[in-house]
């Protein structure tokens, strides 16, 4: 009997070869790649010190949650890249306290120094991403240590990502021109800013350096539309009757330089805090009703800009609800929530601040986290 031998090619070895580098690369992926369609939650939360440190957790699977840092001093704010892979952070040096701004690889765990505000005798805080992901806006003040005249302004400052040294540098070169609460349009043309020097809201576009004034005695920004031609903001009335104050909504069109009233001023409500829906004409905002309707927390509720219709979104008078971001698709809300009445009706006592997330479609409200506050998307 004769033996047989298999004769290969070369043709045969380069398939076989090719065959076994691909089973090795998806098992490799399979093994310690994260999935790309987890919608994370990142935030603040208490550690066992009385510290706020960054955690971040899927809200679908709460077993999937861990702590990112562990600072002697905690962190202050923060806020995350548009692809998930990053989050900024604002923390004080141990001994001399001055704030400065730090990078962190969410994969990796590999902290970057953004800012050496502590050499510049300044304190640099409240990062912001841009969506495209190419800037962070933070604010900056100068502490005038070196010649003893007391704490300066803020100014609102840029990180250019893509450079490879972080390049930083002033928004406006104007030095009076002040800045707080900077936030971003959706397309990442448009930036705005509260000038407190001014009295008013700044909005500034990037490609051409135009700006624009909007005349505001509120102090907080609100929200630009996501292709950044109009501003929704608040604006605060007083009740000679009931010698109370409250807000309304007003928005600016800023293509046209006018702005008209949203939300009536007369009505018993307070309208405090907004967020522009992605790719939408709605705007999620926080409302208190004042009259009989009246909660003592903001239930969220939609209201269209065009219109003027408002929809209640989630309403439990238990709690209050704000601080609330958009998912990239508009279709979720997390936001931080604080329980101020007990369910027997009285006002509760114990609460404290919380991350929830709520998803509109199923309307399925998710606590991610007690303890915890300021929570963003990581994608």
């Amino acid at each position: 009997m004769s033996t047989k031998f298999i004769t290969l090619t070369r043709f045969d070895i380069g398939i076989f070869v090719i065959s076994l580098m691909l089973i090795l690369a998806i098992g490799i992926t399979v093994i310690f790649a994260i999935p790309q369609d987890v919608l994370r939650v990142a935030y603040l939360r208490l550690d066992e010190r009385g510290f706020y440190q960054l955690f971040i957790a899927d809200p679908f699977d709460l077993n999937n949650k861990r702590q990112l840092t562990s600072l002697p001093r905690g962190v202050f704010d923060f806020d995350t890249s548009p692809d998930g892979r990053h989050i900024v952070y604002t923390a004080r040096d141990a001994q001399t306290f001055h704030a400065d701004l730090y990078l962190l690889d969410v994969d990796t765990g590999r902290v970057t120094m953004l800012t050496n505000c502590k050499g510049e005798d300044s304190d640099c805080f409240a990062p912001v991403y841009s969506p495209t992901g190419a800037y962070i806006a933070y604010e900056r003040v100068p502490l005038n240590n070196d010649i003893g005249t007391g704490i300066g302004n803020p100014r609102i400052w840029l990180i250019d990502v893509r450079s490879v040294d972080m390049q930083t540098f002033p928004l406006i070169n104007e030095t009076q021109i002040l800045g707080t609460g900077a936030v971003w349009s959706g397309d990442g043309a448009v930036i705005a800013f509260y000038d407190n020097a001014s009295g008013g809201i700044i909005t500034y576009r990037l490609a051409d350096g135009q700006m624009q004034f909007v005349p505001s005695s509120f102090g907080v920004v609100g929200a630009l539309s996501p292709n950044g031609d109009r501003i929704i903001y608040s604006e605060m009335t007083f009740d000679g009757a009931t010698s109370t104050s409250r807000a309304y909504l007003q928005i600016a069109d800023l293509a046209n330089g006018v702005s008209q009233i949203l939300t009536d001023p007369s009505e018993q409500v307070d309208d405090q805090f907004s967020a522009w829906r992605p790719n939408s004409q709605q705007v999620a905002i926080g409302r208190r009703y004042m009259d009989e309707r009246y909660t003592r927390g903001a239930q969220i509720y939609l209201i269209d800009t065009r219109t003027a219709q408002t929809t209640p979104l989630l309403i439990d008078p238990r709690y209050s609800s704000g601080f609330f971001v958009w998912d990239p698709s508009g279709e979720k809300l997390v936001m931080q929530r604080f329980q101020q009445v007990g369910d027997d009706g009285l006002p509760y006592s114990q609460g404290t601040t919380e991350v929830w997330v709520y998803e509109l479609t199923t309307q399925r409200l998710i606590k991610v986290d007690e303890n915890s506050r300021n929570p963003r998307w990581l994608p």
